[in-house]
């Protein structure tokens, strides 16, 4: 009975066992399909029959195959690992999980801040932040410990930019921009977004009069005075 890694010349494990011809065989694989699947297989296929028994043909000996693959498991920023520890608890000689597959590996941040100030640089108003999100998964192979797949980053809900902000109004005083300006095209290398809106006072426009002298009945102006 041969323990066989599917799509590999690989033999885990092989056993021999004779008997009489038409005998039943008495041998069961679920202690040692339990015994790799504790180590980061799955089974495949159990090709030996609850019912197996000895042939008639000495000659030739009986071959029964086990078919087994190694689990690939995805870690995703939902389901993160601790790297260093063991990844099949139920073998003492259990590879560890490896590096980039805890959450901080797997999920970037990109931040914008947007101040604003006045002219001295005290605050004007409290900050806005916002923030773009970025995620990755890899699939790691539980019987070897590696990294066998990484996949690309994706912004979380497809949003890659930063939005304009519309400054807020302050009475006697001017934002040196209406609103922030709009980021677009984020990555997950993009660097962080600091912008700072300043305040400065509102000029007062000054109220103007006229005074004019004229003679009454007619269009005649003898004089006009200006005052503001």
């Amino acid at each position: 009975i041969k323990y066989v890694v599917e799509g590999t010349d690989d033999v885990l494990d092989e056993d021999d066992v004779s008997g009489l011809p038409e005998a039943p065989i008495e041998y069961t694989t679920a202690e040692k399909i339990k015994y790799y699947e504790d180590r980061g297989y799955e089974l495949v296929t159990d090709g030996f029959p609850a019912d197996a028994t000895y042939d008639n043909d000495p000659t030739v000996d009986q071959e029964f195959v086990v078919v087994l693959k190694p689990i690939l498991v995805p870690v995703t920023p939902e389901e993160p690992q601790e790297p260093g520890t063991p990844i099949n608890p139920e073998d003492p000689d259990s590879p560890l999980w490896p590096d980039g597959t805890d959450k901080d590996s797997l999920v970037k941040d990109v931040n914008q801040v947007v101040k604003y100030q006045y002219e001295d640089g005290t605050e004007a108003s409290k900050d806005v932040t916002d923030k773009v999100t970025f995620e990755k998964s890899v699939v790691v192979n539980k019987v070897t410990g590696e990294i066998v797949k990484v996949n690309d980053w994706k912004a979380v809900n497809d949003d890659t930019t930063f939005d304009a902000k519309t400054s807020p109004v302050i009475d006697g005083y001017t934002a040196s921009k209406e609103q922030s300006d709009e980021i677009t095209g984020l990555t997950e290398t993009s660097p962080d977004d600091e912008q700072i809106i300043i305040y400065t006072p509102t000029p007062i426009a000054k109220e103007k009069a006229s005074i004019k002298y004229v003679v009454e009945g007619t269009d005649d102006v003898l004089d006009e005075d200006d005052v503001s």
